[in-house]
């Protein structure tokens, strides 16, 4: 009985150190920690306290993605600053290979766009598969504001992507004309 005891709470442990342990890093179903789940919802104070309680800036989920990609996706700009003061690095990429620029920018977030700027966030980093960069991933999206952002950041215009299509381009594809002007414009008026 006793051997049975040992041998159960000794899968127990395993188990538990499996999923990551217990605590503050403790991990969920996708992989994700307390401070992943905090920075998702733009909860700021309970990010604050994880920072302060040693929380990992740089813990990934499943996906790869860390709190700073999180934030930066959902927009929450004050957050995003607390991650950077805490230690979040603005170059790492998900599975896919995005940073939390791209994917400010995908999502038209200007303040987390320039937050991740002034730290230091490569304007021109690519996405390896369609060699997209956040100018083109905004222009895509149609989001004129953080378009503006990028440009007056100097986001590249006249980059292209592996199919050789510039912003512009993307913007037009994706429906949004008006966008794509206003990028051609900025294009020919740089080079």
């Amino acid at each position: 009985m006793k051997l049975r005891s040992f041998l159960l709470s000794g899968i127990v442990l395993a188990a538990v150190a499996g999923s990551g342990g217990c605590g503050r890093e403790a991990r969920d179903a996708e992989g994700g920690t307390p401070l992943l789940r905090a920075a998702e919802r733009g909860d700021l104070v309970r990010v604050r306290h994880l920072l302060l309680d040693r929380a990992e800036p740089e813990a990934v989920d499943r996906c790869h993605w860390t709190p700073l990609m999180k934030a930066a996706l959902n927009g929450h700009a004050e957050v995003v600053d607390t991650l950077l003061a805490g230690g979040a690095l603005t170059e790492t990429r998900d599975r896919a290979g995005y940073t939390a620029l791209m994917l400010a920018a995908q999502n038209g977030h200007v303040p987390a766009i320039t937050r991740l700027l002034a730290a230091g966030a490569w304007i021109e980093a690519r996405e390896p598969f369609r060699d997209t960069t956040a100018l083109m991933l905004a222009a895509r999206g149609g989001h004129a504001a953080a378009v503006e952002a990028l440009l007056a950041a100097g986001a590249d215009p006249a980059a292209t992507d592996r199919a050789g299509l510039r912003a512009a381009g993307h913007a037009l594809e994706a429906g949004h004309p008006q966008l794509a002007q206003r990028l051609a414009d900025a294009g020919s008026q740089r080079h």
